[in-house]
């Protein structure tokens, strides 16, 4: 049988799956969710026009994020508390933050601040 024979002689259903699907993993809006590590250890929270990690930790962007399928933008953290009424901002620090979609509900952020990448899965699709 041909080259060109045996090509068309591939299972059509998976490839028609893959031309339609294409790499698309999820949309990019989708990334502004609540993000939890599968231990349930860490948290992140993307919004458009801020980040947060678990329960303090507020950064403030330079401009609002583009939904994209990834994201890299430095970003201005700082430790928030509440003490005597006040709101108290400690351990400031300026980091680069990189987020990609695995998968439609797996993202891989790394900073600069940390020596491994950390991969969040949706928090509701964890209970």
């Amino acid at each position: 049988m041909p080259l060109s024979a045996k090509i068309f002689a591939l299972p059509l259903a998976p490839v028609l799956t893959f031309l339609l699907m294409g790499n698309a993993l999820a949309e990019p809006s989708d990334m502004f969710d609540s993000w939890c590590t599968q231990n349930g250890g860490e948290l992140l929270y993307l919004e458009q026009n801020s980040i947060g990690f678990n329960e303090h930790t507020v950064c403030e962007l330079q401009s609002p994020l583009v939904a994209a399928s990834s994201i890299k933008t430095q970003i201005n953290c700082a430790n928030i508390y509440f003490v005597d009424g006040e709101v108290v901002r400690a351990f400031e620090k300026t980091v680069l933050f990189k987020a990609q979609f695995l998968a439609p509900d797996e993202l891989h952020v790394t900073t600069n601040s940390s020596n491994e990448p950390v991969v969040y899965r949706r928090c509701s699709e964890q209970n």
